[in-house]
C-alpha cells in the first residue's frame, strides 16, 4: 500500500498546470457569473418597485411616490431633478431606464469606497468588512433593498442595522447621499 513513482514527461506536467489552470479560470468565473446574474436579478426587482406603471422606464412620478414613500424626504422635486440628471443619459431629462441606472451604479462606488461609506458615512463600523469581505459595489445595492440579504447573506440580525443599511443604500441611490471624502480635519 505504497505509492508508486510513475515519470512524467515535461510535456504532461505542461499539461496538466494548463488543464488545472482552466478549471480554475473557469472556477472564478463561474463566481463572477453567478455574482453579476445576481445584480442582474436585484436591479430588475428594485426597478420594478420604483416602475409603478411597469412600462420599462421610471419617470419623474413614480420615482417621486418612491422617494416620498420609502425615504420620506421632504425636498423630493429638487431630489428627483438631482438623480434624474445625474443618470439619464439619452432621453434629454425625462425618464431612466434600466440601462441608465446600472451604468450610474456601476459608476457610483467601488467596493473600497462601499466599506468606507458604510464605516463612516452611515457610522456603522461594525459592518464595514463585512461588505468589503463580500465585494459589496454600488450594483449589489438592489439586490440588498429589494431582497432580504442584509439578513440571509450578510448575516446583519440587527432589524435596526439592516433599515439604516437599507435606508441609508436607497438615499444613496437617489442622490440624497454622497460618497465619503477626505478627512476636514480632526483632533486627537
Amino acid at each position: 500500500m505504497g505509492c508508486t513513482w510513475i515519470p512524467v514527461s515535461r510535456r504532461a506536467q505542461s499539461w496538466c498546470m494548463f488543464a488545472a489552470l482552466v478549471f480554475f479560470i473557469a472556477e472564478c468565473s463561474t463566481g463572477v457569473v453567478h455574482q453579476e446574474q445576481r445584480q442582474q436579478e436585484g436591479l430588475a426587482t428594485f426597478f420594478e418597485a420604483v416602475d409603478i406603471d411597469g412600462d420599462g422606464v421610471m419617470q419623474r412620478q413614480e420615482i417621486s411616490e418612491y422617494i416620498g414613500g420609502v425615504l420620506g424626504d421632504t425636498d423630493i422635486k429638487k431630489r428627483v431633478e438631482k438623480f434624474i440628471g445625474a443618470v439619464d443619459s439619452h432621453d434629454a431629462g425625462r425618464t431612466v431606464d434600466e440601462v441608465e441606472l446600472e451604468v450610474h451604479l456601476s459608476q457610483l462606488m467601488r467596493s473600497h469606497m462601499v466599506r468606507k461609506w458604510v464605516e463612516y458615512g452611515l457610522r456603522l463600523p461594525q459592518y464595514a468588512a463585512l461588505f468589503a469581505d463580500h465585494a459589496i459595489t454600488a450594483l449589489d445595492f438592489p439586490l440588498l433593498v429589494a431582497t432580504d440579504s442584509l439578513e440571509t447573506d450578510l448575516g446583519i440580525t440587527s432589524a435596526l442595522h439592516r433599515e439604516q443599511l437599507s435606508r441609508g443604500i436607497q438615499r444613496l441611490l437617489f442622490g440624497a447621499g454622497s460618497n465619503p471624502g477626505a478627512a476636514v480635519g480632526f483632533k486627537c
